[in-house]
């Protein structure tokens, strides 16, 4: 599904994790590059360094 969505020079790297905890389940990951996306592209507004309380 994810491989008929993203342009032919897009590279993906699929990671998969089965175990007894998972019960019967599979987490999934997928790293994409290479895809452009229009909340990407939109200009982000920087708002500096975050002071932390410690």
């Amino acid at each position: 599904m994810i491989k008929r969505s993203i342009p032919p020079k897009a590279k993906i790297i699929w990671g998969a994790r089965v175990t007894k905890e998972l019960h019967g389940t599979a987490t999934v990951m997928a790293v994409l590059t290479g895809v452009e996306s229009a909340f990407l592209r939109k200009q982000q507004k920087r708002l500096g360094p975050i002071k932390l309380p410690f």
